[in-house]
């Protein structure tokens, strides 16, 4: 009996230490936000991509950007883009985009993170929006070159 007994609590403690959290935010393919709690999420899916909603988390955040570029990499395994990483010790903000089945469509992420020892606070927002439009101002093609007096025998 005694046997039997030391053999469950061992087998419950192997599967207790195995066990690691989903790097997902449940029923999505939002990454968690690593070393935090969720708080709170509420998303609107197609499939098994978000189209919106918003996510909560808290916990100790010491430096706001260095959890970013961590919670950064969960985007990248998942097949978002980073597009932007700004801020400070304090406070940072990431974006981050993924395709979206609609014509010239994508979703777009936004994580803002507050540090704090106690109370750090980190949030995720995603949305569908349009591409952004490409910027051809810079083409060669669609610049006018012109130089006031330019002619022949040097403006003369």
């Amino acid at each position: 009996m005694r046997i039997g007994s030391i053999c469950l609590l061992g087998l419950a403690c192997l599967l207790g230490a195995c066990s690691t959290p989903s790097h997902r935010i449940s029923g999505t393919d939002v990454p968690n936000i690593p070393g935090t709690k969720l708080v709170q999420s509420s998303f609107k899916s197609s499939g098994r991509s978000v189209e919106a909603g918003k996510a909560t988390f808290s916990g100790s955040i010491y430096d706001a950007m260095e959890r970013a570029r961590w919670a950064g990499r969960g985007f990248l395994k998942d097949g978002w883009t980073q597009e932007s990483l700004t801020g400070t010790p304090q406070e940072a903000t990431a974006i981050f985009t993924a395709p979206w089945p609609g014509d010239g469509m994508q979703r777009v992420a936004t994580l803002d993170i507050t540090a704090s020892q106690l109370r750090g606070s980190a949030t995720i927002t995603v949305k569908v929006e349009p591409e952004p439009a490409e910027d051809t101002t810079g083409s060669p093609s669609d610049q006018a070159v012109t130089t006031a007096g330019d002619d022949a025998d040097g403006g003369h």
